[in-house]
């Protein structure tokens, strides 16, 4: 039953077979487990460049030097200024493993990314859109489950509401492209249609605001790029399908509707200058809070910003500023997390016990943490991907202008949800984002390279 549909499919489309061939197996079936296991656990991802790494010495005799281009250049001394900067908020705190952790996993990219290069001879952009297909319906399933069975009022999946939003929205950015290429196939086209709802729903009931964010920033991009390709009734049908998803999505779970009704009164609140510190807990923390991190953040920068502050004297001026009125001290709203009963418990916290949460802003947070240093190599980190795919944007190839759209919306979501949020120092979100791109960026390379030679 099964061998009849496998080949009809290679049949179809021949690129496939290649994936089966026996020095291609591993790696192509480790690029499908990048994506699919995306919404699990980082510990998957963590297991999978392991295995990549078993793969690479396995073929250290094919491995040649790889001709560098400029992008490839950049994309090194990205990686390399990530672990840089790192160095710096690690002497700052005292040598401590956990500030140079994130950074030596920046570091272990390189010679990854060298490999690739050298070894790696096929495209595993298709694999990559399959392993993204299954996470989003996958990770649909199980949001439905936590949401109607489990009756969570804000679903978690494996990665918490939060970074579980960030990859859904990510992964559906990425594969909206991709469905110009296999359009015709009707299997595919459902599959998507499937992932796509499944991409909303996980976002809606986690009740993340920086995600829908996301879509409202990227997907009328994307309808742009799209503009030569598509005709209008489909693009059309596009928008009206994500705002239908939008109102249902208002309107029938409570929890979205405060969570954007909050956000509304407290960017109100804050624009008429009527917040105080009694008057804040009636506000929304996520809104409120982090606007109060992110002005406390670059405070920070201005005092340090060659260097930044450790996490110790980032607690004292934090209390310097509480004291002298500059900043409100503000908490986990706990009248949200905790019950009305425990407010005053959690509120009159003795001022050596304060935390200084972080800025809510990637670039905010590298400038308080780890100086100028922190902002450039951010700067590269995002700059170098997208400046290198938007050069194929355009380009005649359908495969070669899908890769290059998927990797720009996958690079743009990231940098979208670091306004509010840290991912690229994160355990859940790391390992999804940097592998991801070195390998759609070899992906391309190896298209393009196909091209050449006319195959």
């Amino acid at each position: 039953m099964f061998k009849p549909l496998i080949l009809r499919l290679l049949e179809n489309y021949p690129q496939w077979s290649g994936y089966f061939a026996s020095p291609h197996r591993l790696p192509a079936l480790l690029a499908l487990l990048l994506t699919a296991t995306s919404l699990t656990t980082a510990n998957f991802a963590v297991a999978v460049t392991l295995f990549w790494i078993v793969w690479a010495l396995s073929h250290l005799r094919q491995w040649q030097w790889p001709p560098l281009r400029s992008p490839e250049a950049l994309l090194l001394v990205a990686l390399l200024l990530l672990f840089t900067a790192s160095l710096i908020g690690w002497v700052n705190n005292g040598f401590g493993s956990r500030f140079i952790d994130m950074g030596l996993r920046y570091l272990l990219l390189i010679p990854f990314f060298l490999y690739l290069l050298g070894a790696l001879r096929i495209n595993l952009y298709p694999l990559l859109i399959a392993g993204a297909l299954i996470a989003l319906c996958g990770g649909g399933l199980l949001a439905l489950y936590e949401y109607v069975v489990l009756d969570y009022e804000r679903t978690e999946l494996t990665l918490g509401a939060l970074y579980s939003a960030l990859i859904a929205a990510a992964l559906l950015m990425m594969v909206l492209p991709a469905t110009t290429l296999w359009w015709r196939w009707w299997g595919f086209s459902l599959l998507c249609g499937v992932a796509g709802v499944a991409a909303m729903f996980i976002i809606f009931s986690t009740a993340t605001k920086a995600a829908l964010l996301v879509l409202l920033l990227l997907l009328p991009i994307y309808l742009w790029l799209e503009r030569r390709r598509w005709l209008w009734p489909l693009q059309l049908a596009v928008v009206s399908g994500v705002a239908l998803l939008f109102l249902l999505g208002y309107l029938t779970m409570p929890m979205v509707q405060e969570r954007i009704d909050n956000a509304y009164y407290a960017a109100k609140q804050l624009v008429t200058a009527k917040v105080n510190e009694e008057s804040q807990r009636l506000l929304d923390m996520s809104t409120v809070a982090r606007l109060e991190y992110m002005k406390l953040a670059f405070m920070m920068f201005a005092e340090q910003p060659l260097t930044g502050m450790s996490q110790v004297d980032r607690i004292a001026y934090y209390q310097q500023q509480v004291d002298t009125g500059v900043i409100i001290r503000y908490r986990h709203a706990p009248e949200i997390a905790w019950g009305a009963a425990v407010i005053d418990e959690h509120w009159q916290q003795d001022p050596a016990d304060l935390e200084v949460g972080f800025a809510h802003n990637e670039f905010l947070e590298a400038a308080a943490a780890r100086g100028v240093m922190g902002v450039v190599a951010l700067l590269f980190l995002y700059g170098v991907p997208l400046y290198y795919f938007s050069l194929w944007l355009s380009d005649d190839d359908p495969m070669v202008a899908a890769i290059a759209k998927s990797a720009s919306l996958l690079v743009g979501s990231y940098l979208i949800f670091g306004l509010t949020e840290n991912p690229l120092w994160r355990n859940r979100t790391f390992p999804f984002y940097a592998p991801l791109v070195i390998l759609l960026w070899v992906s391309l390379r190896q298209r393009l390279f196909e091209l050449k030679r006319g195959m």
